[in-house]
């Protein structure tokens, strides 16, 4: 929405499932020594975020934002011959961010305008066992806009990455990115 030079914005990524490939190796297991381990996992996201900001030109806007990602992992574990006490396990993970960011227009004639922008900012992991992690998220979407009615209506492609880092012995980065195709719809009032 934006009222005179004043631009507010937020976003909902509704929760989703998602499958990653099944594991399996040979494992020492204390009960009953080698075993082949399957691993079986799967994770749900949902993410929503906002942001304020004001047109320093009339194409250009300068933005604050909020980004939240909660995500939920389940693994379920077996071997032949074993049982698992639990054989499925859970454990969440909440991400969120402050953001700076740009958004900018530019007319392509007629009455489509290319659009896009881009956020930055500290990002903290925080982890069901208590761990937290800090880093950096950022985000960029490029698209076409168009007016309908009192609307505009955009289509675009959007790419996010959290980025953090393992704290230990051998500190190592998790990135999580999620990218694709994005809707919108815009009022001015």
């Amino acid at each position: 929405m934006r009222y005179g030079n004043v631009v507010f914005s937020a976003g909902y990524f509704a929760k989703t499932d998602y499958d990653f490939a099944t594991f399996t190796d040979m494992v020492n297991l204390a009960c009953c020594g080698p075993s082949t381990v399957t691993q079986v996992s799967s994770a749900e996201r949902e993410e929503w975020d906002f942001n304020l900001g004001y047109f320093i030109t009339p194409q250009i806007a300068l933005t604050v934002g909020y980004k939240k990602i909660d995500q939920t992992y389940t693994s379920t574990f077996s071997a032949p011959g074993v049982i698992f006490t639990p054989a499925t396990s859970t454990s969440t993970t909440k991400n969120t961010a402050t953001t700076i960011g740009l958004l900018a227009f530019a007319p392509l004639g007629e009455s489509f305008s290319l659009y896009g922008n881009f956020a930055y900012g500290p990002a903290k992991s925080k982890f069901e066992s208590g761990e937290s992690l800090s880093g950096t998220y950022r985000s960029t979407e490029l698209g076409i806009a168009h007016p309908l009615g009192g609307a505009t209506v955009s289509l675009g492609y959007k790419i996010q990455i959290l980025d953090v880092e393992t704290k230990g012995a051998l500190p190592q980065r998790a990135r999580d990115s999620t990218n694709g195709v994005i809707l919108g719809v815009s009022y001015t009032f």
